[in-house]
């Protein structure tokens, strides 16, 4: 199928400072994997896990663990408790089975216990995991306005970071497919202007950022 991106993906990826290798990977897997599941918008649902990893600046290995949490719910359509308990472990950002069983108790009206055993008898759907584990994460970390969060988080260190990743890749492929442009000169040269405002503002990393551009030579 279509391996590449729209641009409205790309400017997200780029928006909230994912790494643009593995971000485009996940979204185009996420996008597969929600592929007709009922009652889940597989763009919005996307959109939020994508959202979650920058709030909570996973790291990459964090990140790819707890997409692949999702993409299984997704690709299976269901979820089994063993499997569970064991990703979460694996992502390691303190969501637990616990805090997951309590969002679906709450999303089906029914009690923890029924949960439970929903969950026991593996009759927890994808359409039904899928939006209770966001949810979840999101209330197990204080999260309370995911669009907000994921803003500011992209605005710290480790996303100017990231962004300037980012940057040096897109010159790269444009350079690459002989795209350079006047509005790529634009852009190159509004994303000069916000490294220097960034610069000025954390002197300390730029220290850091001179060794990192060293390093990308």
């Amino acid at each position: 199928g279509d391996v590449t991106l729209s641009k409205n993906w790309e400017d997200e990826l780029l928006r909230l400072r994912v790494p643009l290798e593995q971000g485009r990977q996940d979204v185009i897997a996420l996008l597969a994997a929600f592929k007709g599941v009922k009652d889940v918008n597989a763009g919005i649902a996307t959109n939020d896990i994508l959202k979650l990893g920058t709030a909570l600046r996973l790291t990459t290995e964090q990140s790819k663990s707890f997409n692949k949490v999702f993409k299984d719910i997704g690709g299976k359509g269901k979820i089994q408790r063993e499997e569970l308990v064991g990703q979460l472990g694996d992502v390691g950002i303190g969501v637990t089975s616990t805090d997951f069983l309590q969002q679906v108790a709450k999303m089906q009206k029914v009690t923890f216990a029924e949960a439970e055993n929903m969950l026991s008898k593996g009759k927890i759907t994808a359409s039904i995991a899928i939006p209770a584990l966001i949810e979840a994460t999101k209330i197990a970390r204080g999260i309370t306005d995911l669009d907000s969060a994921a803003d500011k988080a992209a605005k710290g260190a480790t996303g100017s970071l990231i962004a300037l990743d980012n940057a040096v890749l897109k010159v790269k492929e444009t350079i690459g497919q002989g795209l350079i442009n006047a509005g790529v000169v634009d852009w190159i040269t509004a994303l000069a202007d916000g490294i220097l405002k960034f610069a000025q503002a954390n002197p300390k990393t730029v220290q850091a950022l001179a060794i990192a551009f060293g390093s990308l030579a």
